[in-house]
């Protein structure tokens, strides 16, 4: 079979998509567990999504760069230190990916100062 890179994209973002809703599921039941307001599962739940998928990106570029030195080191080796690419991925994919993100929405509303809200500003980027 040949290399499709539309079924590509389309597992990756249904992966990413997958990981958001795990980390909304778990938000909702820390959220009860913890027997918050409404309003704070409902931030709660939507937080937890966001970091899960933000990791899930982290992890996943993260993974890609260290894939090419899988046959350069010896294979106990690679798997040890997998292990820290995936939580380097966690830390990379909130500040680099979740963080910056946010901040260049904030910006994109800022360049526009006729009221371009929220949405108007997600298109933008």
């Amino acid at each position: 079979m040949m290399y499709n890179q539309d079924q590509f994209i389309i597992k990756l973002g249904r992966k990413a998509t997958i990981s958001g809703l795990i980390g909304f599921g778990l938000g909702l039941a820390a959220a009860f567990l913890l027997s918050f307001s409404k309003i704070a599962v409902v931030f709660t739940a939507i937080i937890f999504a966001y970091f899960f998928t933000s990791s899930f990106w982290g992890i996943h570029n993260l993974k890609m760069w260290f894939n090419k030195y899988r046959y350069r080191m010896p294979q106990y080796l690679w798997y040890f230190l997998n292990i820290f690419v995936y939580l380097g991925g966690v830390f990379v994919g909130l500040v680099g990916y979740g963080f910056i993100e946010h901040f260049l929405l904030l910006l994109a509303m800022d360049q526009h100062k006729k009221g371009t809200g929220l949405i108007g500003a997600q298109i933008i980027l």
